[in-house]
């Protein structure tokens, strides 16, 4: 996912695996290098960056939906979106 207003901000999460943890990072050269998440709220799942902020949204493969306005430093669980929004 990448922000609208600066798409050199871009954003990817994962998983180890079949059942492994999730992992995520940003980068704001376009993805030439990355930083990893110093925190992480849950496995796998999709990710989302606002149009013209650096808050990410990550709904997790737990069904949770999690932000963060630190660029991945701490998460917050979302209270307006619908549980189970990935399975």
């Amino acid at each position: 996912a990448f922000r609208e207003t600066n798409p050199s901000f871009v954003v990817r999460v994962a998983r180890q695996g079949w059942n492994g943890v999730g992992r995520g990072a940003y980068s704001t050269n376009g993805g030439t290098s990355y930083t990893n998440f110093s925190s992480i709220p849950g496995p796998g799942g999709k990710v989302a960056v606002s149009a013209n902020s650096e808050t990410i949204v990550w709904a997790t493969q737990g069904g949770k939906v999690y932000y963060s306005t630190d660029r991945g430093s701490t998460w917050t669980e979302s209270t307006g979106a619908p549980s189970s929004v990935v399975g």
